[in-house]
């Protein structure tokens, strides 16, 4: 996976969704998890997002982990000037874990 992908999957999902479910995503991908799964626990941990939505979301994110570039997605996050400062210290915190 290039950059540019993990740029666009970051746009599709939000990087500030992405932070927060990054624990959920991890859990779900590579695992036997499918996106439509992940995609009805997102649903509880975020309401309000249409099913296609959630799906979409989901689908990024696995993209992203099976290729394994969850932490350079971070990195990203962290170096992108539109993210609230909380944001980017979450990403902070899930890089030094990984």
């Amino acid at each position: 996976m290039e950059d540019k992908q993990i740029d666009r999957h970051l746009r599709q999902i939000g990087k500030a969704f992405f932070v927060k479910n990054f624990d959920l995503f991890k859990e779900s991908f590579p695992s036997a998890r499918s996106i439509d799964e992940t995609a009805e626990l997102l649903e509880s941990r975020e309401p309000g997002y249409a099913e296609a939505s959630r799906k979409l979301r989901a689908s990024c994110a696995k993209s992203i982990f099976k290729a394994g570039r969850e932490k350079d997605a971070l990195k990203k996050i962290i170096d992108s000037w539109r993210v609230p400062p909380d944001i980017a210290d979450q990403a902070r915190k899930l890089v030094e874990k990984l």
